[in-house]
């Protein structure tokens, strides 16, 4: 002991309850008492007992430690954390550690004395008796866990050679030998197999006598065939049954390669199971080669169980794949596969010319379908793959490996979301011959990735099915469900990912290319706009190509981080007749839905908004809107039936004079059509008078609304002109006798048929009732017919839905025409008038025929620059609140609605004014001034002047009907509002970044804007209706601006400042 002192002061005192001579220094760098105790007349009993030591309870698990001994001696040497003794007594040497509460004793000695001893003590002479090991060491310990050994080991020769192997670490009682492997038949055929000499004996027992085991280990052996490393054979005893337990790595040499494989296997009275893994690369030939293969096969009561796993590489392809089936009932409990190449593409082609090596021209034909890696956006390795130096000996490889594969990890969990970080074993595989990309495996989720040249990584086509936890060789497969890839089709591609992770998360994609076929078929992406961007980042960011234009949907939940996230964005077209458009984000507690459905000409959508906690509170926004444009076959097939009808009714009536009784009441009623007109005018200008100061957009939409009824109004006027100026001639003929007033009258009679307004839908309206009995929905529809109003009621089926709502519109607007068609042929008035003379200030408006022409012209000027107004004030309200107008759609289809009402009416006279009416009224006239010249009628000069107005407005009417009918027709204002909104989002999202402005400076921008507005579109405007609106906006405007000085004014009527805003 004395050969460890550098420099030491001697000293007497006590320790342990003892006197001792001891001696006191620093050995590096630590403060050390080392010294013997002085036990003359002292018991061994009185050291094992003492509080210090306190091994009595373990001495008391061997009985061959003498508890009376008096004669022994006690060496000892002691640290600020660390102690240890060296005893001997009765020919046995004995060691102490001592590490805080933490107790070990050892004992060296004959395994003779072992004979009479206890059970355990018993249980290893027998052993090491059969096995001729005659001395060894035993060991106990309060736990399994190894205490520090190396102050025992560095001071007392005696214990240098104590080896403890992980197998230990099970037990609280061991005894430790050397087995000779020459001395019984066992050994000496470990050593023919092994070529060893020796190998190392461990006993051990688990306290208080719940396991046993037995086990002999090796070294490294090395023959010239093969290599055995941590050769080790292991029998224990459970609580219910002996087993034997064999481990180690057994390394082949082939072809100057060394194939390694590392083994396990373990037998009972009951069981048999074996594992086999290697991560070395085998060929097969100059093309083929297996890795990372792993096998398992057990035998129990239940049945036989079976797993393998492997990879096949060829210069360019990988193809990972795996099974395992458990016992009785036979069930898969793992199905696995992952495939990948250097270009991150697999066809039947590749496969036949990589594994195969067929080269012929004709498998092109086989490139047209092939999976892919699933590509993650912008993803790569910063550092990418560092190769391993070729100059690396072989001693350092295996460490340079492990770094490289640390390094690859660390920077591929920087890189990628933390849902798929590898936080366990991982491996990195070179990929084919071409050198650079590699293949990393996370062996605790086996998730396998592709890195290529660059770094970008890709996850490989592949499927994981596992019902319950695993182990094949030394892979340790857990529970899960993992599919993703590319499928190519034809050159397009169909991007699918589904993660389950039980209890925890789920993650889903699919994404599709668009798809065009024609007018057959389209499949694409909603072009759509969202409230907010769906892939920002994260997992999305990484999964979703947002620059794709075909289909998504995406959804992904987290339990663990309370995160939800839901996409969905898709169009389907067929033939043009059945659309589809879908957009559903649910992101941030946040829900947006919008589904717009179009069948035939039908168009549906829904609109939904709202936050996830706002539904149990109502606190959503919900709307359906139902576009009237999509009526418009409807209408005009229902109209047709009815002019065709009523036609025939007219021309049997043979007498002139009931015609022109007839005509005149017709023209007359045409008056309730334009007070309909006003009444729904005053209806805005109410709406716009009770409208809150802060919902200037709603205003501005009721200003566009009024200005397309001056137009529809205008249009009428227009009609009673021209019909009403030809009755009046028709009477100064009829006076005459004219044959020619029969014709007049019949075309007059087509005129009247088109002018009134013989069928409109108003207003439909779909409810629902939904009881815990009951669940009904109802259809209301009012409609137009002949001028009279008619309200229609029906309940509605559930299945096929929309085409109920189409064929109880369809149904409803024949049935009700036919009922005032009947009217007619009953001599009943479906049109009633209270006079049959025009309103004296009606008529004198309508007379002016080319005034009313010219307003009406003008009036189209100002709907059309109401549009445009309509479509930029949207626009400066997203811009100046950061959000679309919840009621634009709403607006919108209002009055595209009613434009569409004055295109049909404006269709059903012009249509009227043709060929054959210009002939029959030039006729007429004609006629009259013949008769003039006769003397025989009386034709003033401003007669003479009014027919030459009324055939040259004629004249006019039916060419802009020819120059109509050649126009392009033009996008709906619903259609270019869909357009806007989408451009203001896209707009948005593209933004680096958005500025956050007070509510106060963005109402001052929204006013600026309109106001702007205001004068581009309406400053030059001419007409009343014009100045009307103007007027109507400058109020708004003011009122917008001056919310605290609205009430004043309006009980003032003081508009003195609303000229500013124009």
């Amino acid at each position: 002991m004395k050969q460890h002192i550098n420099s030491i002061l001697l000293a007497e005192g006590e320790l342990f309850g003892f006197p001792a001579t001891f001696g006191i220094g620093r050995m590096q760098g630590e403060l050390t008492v080392m010294g013997f105790l002085s036990t003359r007349g002292r018991q061994l009993s009185d050291l094992m007992n003492c509080e210090d030591v306190g091994v009595s309870s373990l001495a008391s698990h061997l009985t061959v430690i003498p508890a009376s001994s008096s004669d022994f001696s006690v060496e000892f040497v002691r640290r600020p954390r660390y102690s240890a003794l060296s005893l001997t007594f009765s020919g046995l040497n004995c060691g102490i550690t001592i590490t805080g509460d933490s107790r070990q004793l050892f004992l060296f000695l004959s395994t003779d004395r072992l004979k009479n001893g206890n059970t355990f003590e018993q249980a290893v002479a027998e052993v090491t008796g059969w096995l001729g090991i005659s001395r060894l060491a035993l060991l106990v310990r309060h736990t399994g866990t190894g205490q520090d050994l190396h102050l025992l080991q560095q001071f007392f020769p005696d214990f240098k050679n104590i080896q403890l192997s992980p197998a230990c670490t099970t037990y609280q009682l061991l005894a430790l030998g050397e087995f000779n492997l020459s001395l019984n038949r066992l050994g000496q055929c470990i050593r023919q197999l092994t070529g060893l000499q020796t190998m190392q004996f461990m006993v051990g027992g688990s306290l208080p006598g719940q396991s046993f085991g037995a086990q002999l280990s090796s070294g490294r052996i090395e023959t010239e065939g093969f290599i055995f490393d941590g050769l080790n054979f292991q029998i224990q005893r459970s609580a219910t049954d002996f087993f034997c337990t064999v481990s180690g790595a057994f390394i082949f040499k082939l072809d100057g390669q060394l194939l390694s494989f590392t083994m396990s296997g373990s037998a009972s009275n009951t069981s048999f199971a074996l594992s086999a893994s290697s991560d070395a690369r085998i060929p097969l030939n100059t093309r083929l080669s297996f890795s990372d293969l792993g096998l398992s096969i057990g035998v129990n009561p239940s049945g036989l169980t079976l797993g393998m796993i492997g990879r096949i590489n060829t210069p360019r392809l990988s193809l990972f794949g795996g099974f395992a089936f458990g016992p009785y009932p036979p069930k898969i409990t793992l199905l696995t596969a992952a495939l990948t190449s250097d270009t991150g593409r697999i066809s039947l082609r590749d496969l036949i010319v990589e594994v195969v090596d067929i080269q012929w021209d004709a498998l092109e034909c086989l490139d047209v379908i092939a999976v892919g890696d699933f590509d993650l956006t912008e993803t790569r390795l910063a550092g990418g793959v560092k190769a391993i130096p070729s100059d690396v000996s072989l001693a350092d490889y295996d460490t340079v490996r492990q770094k490289q594969l640390q390094e690859v990890v660390a920077d591929f969990n920087h890189q990628i979301d933390s849902t798929l970080h590898i936080t366990g074993e991982a491996q990195l595989t070179p990929l084919g011959n071409n050198a650079g990309q590699y293949i990393l495996t996370d062996k605790d989720t086996m998730r396998h990735y592709h890195i290529d040249c660059n770094g970008k990584i890709s996850l490989n086509c592949q499927l994981y099915v596992c019902a319950e936890p695993l182990t094949v060789g030394n892979s340790q497969l857990p529970t899960g469900f993992f599919i993703c890839g590319t499928l190519e089709l034809f050159g397009k591609k169909i991007r699918f990912l589904f993660l389950a992770d039980k209890g925890k998360s789920l993650v889903s994609l699919v994404q599709m290319d668009r798809i065009v076929l024609g007018s057959f078929l389209i499949l694409e992406k909603s072009q759509k706009p969202l409230p907010m961007e769906p892939v920002n980042g994260g997992l999305a960011g990484q999964l979703v190509q947002s620059s794709g234009n075909g289909p998504v949907m995406y959804l992904n939940v987290q339990r663990e981080k309370a995160e939800l996230t839901f996409y969905l964005s898709a169009h389907i077209s067929i033939l043009s007749v059945f659309r589809l458009d879908t957009l559903v984000l649910i992101r941030d507690r946040m829900v947006f839905v919008n589904i717009e459905y179009i069948y035939w000409g039908f168009k549906t959508v829904l609109n939904l908004q709202g936050g996830v906690k706002d539904f149990a509170s109502a606190g959503f926004k919900l709307s359906i809107v139902f576009d009237t444009s999509g009526f418009l076959e409807i209408i005009q097939k229902a109209q047709n039936h009815l002019k065709s009808a009523a036609q025939s009714v007219k021309s049997s009536i043979e007498d002139a004079t009931r015609k022109l009784d007839e005509a005149q009441r017709e023209v007359v009623s045409l008056q309730r059509q334009i007070d309909d007109f006003n009444r729904r005018i005053e209806e805005c200008r109410q709406v716009i008078r009770r409208t809150k100061w802060y919902k200037f957009w709603i205003k501005a939409a009721r200003a566009a609304e009024i200005a397309g009824l001056e137009i529809a109004k205008a249009g009428v006027k227009v009609a009673i002109g021209v019909a009403y100026g030809t009755l009046e001639l028709a009477k100064k003929a009829l006076q005459l006798g004219s044959d020619a007033v029969g014709g007049v009258l019949n075309s007059l009679a087509h005129v009247i048929g088109e002018v009134t307004r013989l069928l409109w839908i108003k207003s439909f309206e779909l409810g629902a009732e939904v009881t815990a009995a009951t669940r009904k929905i109802w259809g209301k529809l009012v409609l137009t017919v002949f001028g009279k109003e008619v309200r229609v009621e029906k309940e509605l089926n559930l299945d096929n839905l929309l085409e109920n709502i189409k064929s109880f519109i369809s149904q409803s607007a024949t049935s009700e025409s036919d009922k005032g068609l009947k009217d007619i042929q009953q001599g009943k008035r479906a049109i009633e008038s209270d006079e049959a003379k025009l309103d004296s200030s009606l008529w004198a408006v309508c007379a002016d025929m080319r005034q009313t022409c010219k307003d009406y012209a003008t009036l189209q000027q100002l709907r059309d620059r109401m549009d445009e107004f309509f479509l930029d004030a949207n626009n400066a309200y997203f811009e100046a609140f950061n959000e679309e107008d919840p009621n634009a759609r709403e607006n919108a289809c209002r009055l595209t609605s009613l434009r569409w009402e004055e295109e049909i009416f404006r269709q059903q006279h012009v249509d009227a004014f043709d060929d054959s009416f210009e002939t029959s009224l030039s006729t007429l006239i004609q006629t009259l001034r013949q008769e003039k010249q006769t003397s025989r009628a009386d034709i003033s000069d401003d007669m003479e002047q009014q027919m030459d107005i009324l055939l040259d407005v004629v004249h006019s009417l039916r060419l802009e009907n020819e120059a109509r009918a050649l126009r392009t027709p033009r996008a709906s204002l619903f259609e270019c509002l869909e357009q806007n909104i989408e451009t203001c989002h896209r707009a948005r999202r593209s933004r680096a970044a958005e500025s956050e402005i007070s509510a106060k400076d963005a109402n001052t921008y929204y006013a600026d804007t309109m106001s702007e507005l205001i004068q581009k579109h309406l400053g030059d405007q001419q007409g009343e209706a014009a100045e009307d609106i103007r007027r109507t906006l400058a109020l708004a405007l003011y009122e917008f601006r001056n919310p605290s000085d609205t009430f004043h004014k309006q009980e003032n009527n003081d508009t003195t400042d609303d000229e500013e805003d124009l």
